[in-house]
């Protein structure tokens, strides 16, 4: 912090900003350094400034990545909630033996035949077990 601003300088400006009524009373920061410049007090404030500056360019919170992982928590509890634990399994087991399932699909009659055998049951399950 002290690489950036001179510290008892920014004191001195900060506590001359908060004893200011004219300056102290806006609401937002936008609006104190809005009030800053327009009245030509940036000048002789400018440690403020640059710390009002800084501040407004840096976000205050996390609130999208938060918004992002919670809609995948969602998902996520969704996807469990309506998959059955059985489903989830396998679904589990093909993502573990990926390299396996690589190595059968570069045979070109492997998506037919897993096709055909879909095609062939009535209920659209099927056991995607690996013997070997």
């Amino acid at each position: 912090m002290e690489i950036f601003f001179d510290i008892p300088a920014l004191k001195s400006q900060l506590s001359f900003v908060h004893a200011t009524v004219e300056i102290s009373d806006r609401k937002t920061l936008i609006n104190v350094l809005n009030f800053l410049i327009t009245t030509g007090l940036n000048k002789s404030l400018c440690k403020v400034v640059k710390l009002c500056e800084l501040v407004l360019t840096i976000p205050a919170t996390s609130a999208s990545v938060e918004r992002s992982f919670s809609a995948l928590k969602r998902i996520n509890s969704f996807i469990r909630n309506s998959t059955s634990e059985d489903r989830l399994s396998n679904l589990a087991l093909i993502s573990i033996e990926k390299q396996l399932i690589k190595q059968l699909s570069e045979n070109p009659k492997f998506y037919d035949d897993v096709i055909d055998k879909f095609a062939a049951i009535e209920d659209r399950r099927i056991d995607l077990k690996y013997y070997k």
